[in-house]
């Protein structure tokens, strides 16, 4: 059976706990190739629209909300308004997925639980997703924008009826919007491959298939999740709440939460939870992306159950009155960046000592993005990351060298995100001219007049 995801807990079993949040940084060192900070490593935060590191929405808005199977294996609620009846009234509902009612396209419920049915919050794979591509749209949009401003134009995220694609009230429309894009709305659970589809097709959607991907991974290590979140990709994990009191563990519901950030060497995470604010609880609207509530937990690797010995770590500390809380799967999504084209080099290969030589470099960058170029002369001078220039501008530029040789020139170039592409070279000949033996010869006659007949023998003057 495919695994099935909801965001959802039955918010009557759990007692929140306020504890202070604090920060550290430490030193980097190396972990299998990549650079791992020994301490916290927060997911960067960009000053136009995320300005607090991975937003923080919140699932508990409105009537988000959906009817599910209280416990007796029927469905006991009849569906009102736009809601949908997934199980129809009287009707067996699936163990594993026992919803009885989604709130349909408007997302808000307007049913009412009948039996022992109860309603539930459902909208953390929505959230969870919100909080990932907006993150992404801060990223490569506007840096300089603020919310509110109309200027932001990467497509990633738009204005679903606020005014402004950043603005507090355009995130609650995003999440309703993604909702109903995972179709959450109608059936309340969402499998793994369905999200992953859905969120490929948003991709095309808005024309940034070739720029953004996505990938779900089942029972990830944690220091694969440290490693993803070290290199700029957002991740969403799967929690899955587990209670073990008929003797083996059973799966009884599950959350998303979004990584915010990691500390591989003190084996701790934080989330951006849809949920709870654990660390930093406050009347401020989280749907403004500068209040967020990075909630910290010690993780402990290996699995608490004999019967899931895939489970890789888990979350002892969670907020949850049943036995234990797994982290059961990893949602990535990541920017791919293509790296500039080898820069041609265009100029003589043979110069005249201090006279000026004149080059031209260009790359082209498969992405389209803007250059900086790196140039060695090989005689101790370099023209470093000179730029922006447009992809496929050239760059020119005169370089004199001081003294006799051959010389090799290297060039590369680098996009605006740092990535380098392959290195050009071209080899260019300094030859020894009379000008510079003449020089050379009345240097020496100055010093040594006595060497002139020897001289005149040698070179004939």
């Amino acid at each position: 059976m495919k695994k099935k995801i909801v965001g959802i807990f039955i918010c009557t079993l759990l007692i929140a706990t306020v504890l202070p949040i604090s920060t550290s940084l430490a030193e980097k060192n190396e972990y299998k190739g990549l650079t791992i900070d020994r301490s916290w490593y927060w997911v960067e935060s960009y000053p136009n629209y995320a300005p607090s590191g991975m937003p923080d929405f919140d699932q508990r808005q409105g009537e988000w909300m959906g009817i599910i199977d209280g416990g007796n294996g029927i469905a006991d609620s009849s569906a009102a308004g736009d809601d949908v009846q997934v199980t129809n009234l009287g009707g067996f509902v699936d163990p594993d997925a026992p919803a009885v009612i989604a709130p349909g396209p408007d997302c808000a419920l307007n049913s009412t639980p009948g039996g022992d049915d109860i309603t539930i919050w459902m909208f953390s794979s929505a959230v969870s997703t919100m909080n990932c591509f907006w993150w992404f749209d801060s990223r490569y949009g506007d840096p300089a924008g603020i919310p509110g401003d109309g200027e932001d134009t990467y497509p990633l995220v738009s204005d679903y009826g606020a005014g402004d694609d950043h603005i507090s009230t355009n995130a609650p429309l995003s999440i309703e919007k993604m909702a109903n894009w995972l179709d959450i709305t109608s059936t309340i659970y969402l499998e793994d491959d369905v999200w992953v589809d859905a969120i490929d097709e948003w991709f095309v959607n808005v024309s940034l298939e070739d720029k953004l991907d996505v990938n779900f991974y089942n029972y990830p290590t944690f220091e694969f999740i440290a490693g993803e979140i070290e290199i700029g990709k957002a991740i969403i994990l799967v929690i899955d709440f587990i209670d073990d009191s008929s003797g083996d563990c059973e799966i009884v519901g599950s959350r998303a939460v979004t990584c915010a950030g990691i500390n591989l060497a003190d084996s701790s995470i934080a989330i951006s939870d849809p949920f709870w604010d654990k660390n930093t609880p406050s009347d401020d609207d989280h749907n403004d992306t500068q209040y967020v509530s990075q909630d910290r937990y010690q993780i402990t690797l290996g699995s608490p159950c004999s019967n899931m010995p895939e489970v890789e770590f888990w979350i002892p500390g969670y907020l949850t009155d049943y036995n234990y809380t797994v982290v059961s799967s990893a949602l990535v999504i990541e920017y791919i960046n293509n790296p500039p084209d080898i820069p041609t080099i265009d100029g003589p290969t043979n110069g005249i000592i201090d006279t000026p030589l004149t080059y031209t470099f260009n790359s082209v960058d498969p992405d389209g993005d803007e250059i900086h170029y790196y140039v060695l002369w090989d005689d101790g001078y370099v023209e470093n990351w000179e730029g922006p220039f447009a992809s496929g501008e050239d760059f020119v530029i005169d370089h004199t060298y001081k003294s006799e040789g051959t010389f090799t020139i290297e060039a590369k170039a680098r996009d605006h995100l740092g990535v380098e592409g392959g290195v050009a070279t071209l080899e260019v000949s300094i030859p020894r001219t009379r000008a510079t033996y003449e020089s050379l010869l009345f240097r020496i006659i100055e010093r040594f007049p006595n060497a002139l007949p020897i001289l005149r023998q040698l070179f004939g003057f």
